[in-house]
């Protein structure tokens, strides 16, 4: 699609290359649909070409074209807080307003890369810096200092000396960042598999503080003999060996463990540090900070549920089993999240963990294998039922007597049977 759209801009007289993103990927050699597409045609000669086009931003010169962003050359002139556009006829002028090079490469139909500020050489060596002044770069969009860490933890790379030293003299600007775009970087790093790259350099340059407070307390923390490293690094390991797959359980890898900041404390009894509650109190402490920058209820709700039953005590035979579904069930987390985070926070501490993994597995797969009831949706009645066979009007109490119903099918599973559930529900002993 996007040759398409080049090859007809070019066929009217224009020039037009993909530029940022799809090029760096594809010199990677990963996959991307991240397509824009720069031209020295103005919004309305590129709304004139592809008649039904729509203007995304076409006061700043984008104009959407069959799905795929389509900019005019730009120069972005910035006066204090305000920036206004000017169209320009250069490639070049138009990669100066970028923020690091190698986000500033351009190809064109053939496949030939244009690169005027290095970004190929800066790629290769795995080097971020940003083009041109560095402090100007920064001074004109200072979540530009967020999007570097990502960009380093992308490479796996490291910084120039100069962006270094910018963005530790500049590391106070995330303060003034709006949440929202905080929030939409972090959800692009979980998509890394090592993301710790990220927070380490969020660490390392000062700015971990204005985005997780908590896990910027980790650092210097030591922990007990059931740990060779010290609590920054452990959250660090966890969350990097959550696969991508589940963005919110990675995140959750990160932050199982801040609450043990607060909750450190000697036993004398053990002769070794205790961390006790330190799930309940590091869950309250992220749900503050997720709301701070503005995650979802439902991400905030399934991050903190990780965080609190992520210390959950092994099952003790089916019905233990039972009851742990029904806790994740109410929870909005699912067995597998428990395992996963399990698994990852447990790899390295005992040979025997890995067994012990399997046999949680089983465990879990039994009950759900068995068809056995662990929430409200699994009784073989509804509230309609209820209703209809006490003859009662919608209420709180026909939740009350469901969940009554559950607690006696999860003691004893035979007795999920629709006439033995109204048989009971009919002897009046719920009520």
């Amino acid at each position: 699609m996007e040759n398409r759209i080049i090859r007809t801009l070019l066929d009217h007289g224009h020039k037009a290359y993909i530029i940022g993103g799809y090029v760096r990927d594809l010199i990677l050699g990963s996959n991307s649909n991240d397509i824009d597409i720069v031209t020295n045609a103005t919004p309305e000669e590129i709304c004139e070409i592809f008649p039904g086009s729509g203007g995304v931003g076409k006061s700043f010169g984008v104009v959407l074209v069959e799905g795929v962003e389509v900019a005019t050359y730009r120069i972005d002139r910035y006066s204090g807080d305000n920036m206004s556009v000017e169209y320009s006829s250069s490639l070049y002028e138009d990669t100066c307003r970028r923020d690091l090079t190698i986000n500033a490469l351009a190809m064109d139909l053939s496949g030939n890369v244009l690169d005027f500020h290095g970004g190929k050489s800066d790629l290769e060596n795995k080097i971020i810096r940003f083009i041109g002044d560095s402090k100007d770069r920064i001074n004109e969009d200072p979540n530009r200092i967020i999007r570097a860490c990502r960009f380093l933890a992308l490479v796996n790379g490291s910084f120039s000396p100069q962006t270094y030293s910018t963005l530790v003299k500049h590391a106070f600007l995330c303060s003034i960042i709006s949440p929202e775009r905080i929030h939409k970087e972090i959800i692009k790093v979980m998509k890394i598999e090592k993301a710790s790259l990220f927070f380490r350099a969020c660490k390392d340059i000062g700015i971990l503080k204005y985005i997780f407070p908590s896990l910027d307390k980790c650092e210097g923390v030591s922990q007990n003999r059931f740990h060779n490293e010290g609590l920054f690094e452990h959250n660090m390991r966890v969350g990097d060996r959550i696969s991508c797959k589940f963005p919110m359980l990675k995140l959750s890898g990160y932050l199982h463990d801040v609450g043990k900041v607060e909750c450190k404390v000697y036993n004398e009894e053990k002769s070794d540090y205790t961390f006790y509650e330190h799930h309940k109190v590091g869950a309250d402490i992220i749900r503050e900070e997720l709301i701070n920058l503005k995650f979802s209820n439902n991400e905030i709700d399934f991050v903190c549920s990780i965080i609190y039953n992520h210390m959950r005590d092994e099952p003790e035979g089916a019905r233990g089993y039972r009851r742990a579904l029904k806790v994740f069930s109410e929870a909005g987390i699912s067995y597998r999240d428990y395992i996963r985070i399990r698994n990852a926070d447990g790899l390295g501490k005992d040979p025997q963990y890995i067994t012990d993994i399997r046999n949680l597995v089983s465990g879990f797969r039994d009950i759900i294998d068995a068809e056995e009831a662990f929430s409200l949706k699994d009784l073989d009645i509804d509230g309609n039922v209820v209703m209809e066979t006490l003859q009662m009007k919608p209420s709180k109490e026909i939740g009350m007597i469901l969940r009554k119903l559950l607690d006696m099918v999860m003691k004893q599973p035979e007795l999920n049977k629709r006439e033995i559930l109204i048989d009971i529900l009919k002897k009046g002993e719920l009520l």
